[in-house]
């Protein structure tokens, strides 16, 4: 009864302290004052007191409404980050930082770099005008604004000169990395690659249109495979699997050390919603697995990710990105699990096929109206 009882804390807990969280960092981004939110989780612990719920579920109740009222403070406190810049815009100033292919990371600024493809990955000591980020607002056109403003950028910083500084130990990793990846390929497989095991996008917008005057952006989307450019639980997976079958002789050391590769890979290849989720789901599932405690089920290992995610990068939950990881993820448990169910004495191939057909399915069904309605676009 006892191991009933923590097996259910363990798979609720996760679960209702995300929406605590979600809650709580939805109420910041609609200007809701944090008396209010305190106000709601106070009401919430009382009704929760008096109630007759069970431990488990009582435990995660209280942690989600203990956890409304913190997750508007770390909101609150990440959009009030000081601005460096506001004095200096429309100023040409002179930035020192790491330009990861899209921004340039200053100690006490992060900023769009324009015009596209000005620079290449590296450290540089650059000399330009910020200004505003500009942006088409036509219903269906792309949200440049809220993009950037999910990923902390208030400005965009045309370049007039750059001086290339001598490379970190980090941006070395990271040069050697897509030297690796890139050699003895040509040009297009090497973006291809690059943009798959790194998420770097920087060769891809240098490549020339196709045939029918398709910029290589525009077929990824056309087609439907955009997703396959951006970071998450593939490369991971498959990182993963590779390494652990590699490592097999140590047994159960494996996996901290699996831990340990996972949270180099996010620091090279940089963090974003869908990495970042993935990095903390196989983290955590490899955890439980060397406490011995077996491997910990997707969903609790998907609102765990949540929670950390949004407590670090409160700006996500808004963000498009952040939003297409979690609910393809979420179609894919909600789909698979019943899916096999409906022919349990199958063989493992066709189990696999079984299961690859509903996580298409799953993530497929959450992801359409929200990619329907962002990008006016459904590829079959």
């Amino acid at each position: 009864m006892l191991e009933n009882t923590n097996r259910s804390s363990l798979l609720t807990l996760p679960v209702i302290a995300a929406l605590g969280v979600i809650v709580g960092v939805a109420l910041r981004s609609v200007d809701v004052s944090f008396w209010v939110a305190f106000g709601i989780a106070a009401l919430g612990c009382i009704v929760v007191v008096v109630s007759s719920l069970t431990s488990s579920l009582r435990l995660a109740m209280f942690a989600a409404l203990l956890l409304c009222p913190l997750a508007w403070w770390r909101s609150d406190a990440v959009r009030n980050q000081p601005d460096a810049l506001a004095a200096q815009l429309e100023q040409t100033v002179t930035l020192t930082g790491d330009f990861d292919g899209q921004f340039l990371n200053a100690p006490n600024a992060r900023v769009l770099i324009q015009p596209r493809g000005a620079l290449k990955s590296g450290r540089y000591r650059v000399t330009g005008r910020v200004r505003l980020p500009t942006w088409y607002r036509n219903p269906g056109a792309f949200d440049l604004g809220a993009w950037l403003a999910g990923r902390g950028v208030r400005y965009a910083f045309r370049v007039q000169k750059a001086v290339r500084l001598p490379d970190d130990a980090l941006e070395t990793v990271r040069q050697h990395a897509r030297a690796g990846i890139g050699a003895g390929l040509p040009p297009r497989e090497t973006a291809l690659m690059l943009g798959v095991a790194l998420g770097d996008s920087y060769d891809f917008s240098r490549l020339p249109d196709t045939p029918e005057g398709l910029s290589w952006r525009e077929v990824f989307s056309k087609s439907g495979l955009t997703h396959v450019m951006a970071l998450s639980g593939q490369q991971i997976s498959i990182l993963v699997l590779v390494l652990s079958l590699a490592l097999s002789p140590l047994k159960i050391w494996r996996y901290p050390l699996l831990m340990l590769v996972l949270s180099g890979y996010i620091v090279i290849v940089g963090f974003s919603p869908s990495v970042t989720r993935a990095v903390i789901m196989g983290v955590v599932v490899l955890g439980s697995l060397w406490l011995g405690r077996g491997r910990l089920e997707a969903l609790p290992a998907l609102a765990f990710s949540a929670v950390v995610t949004l407590l670090l990068e409160p700006r996500w939950l808004t963000d498009l990105g952040f939003q297409l990881s979690y609910l393809a993820v979420l179609g894919m448990i909600l789909f698979i699990a019943p899916a096999l169910k409906l022919l349990p004495n199958t063989s493992r191939p066709m189990k696999v096929l079984i299961g690859g057909v509903a996580a298409t399915l799953g993530a497929s069904a959450l992801t359409l109206p929200l990619t329907a309605s962002s990008f006016g676009l459904v590829a079959p």
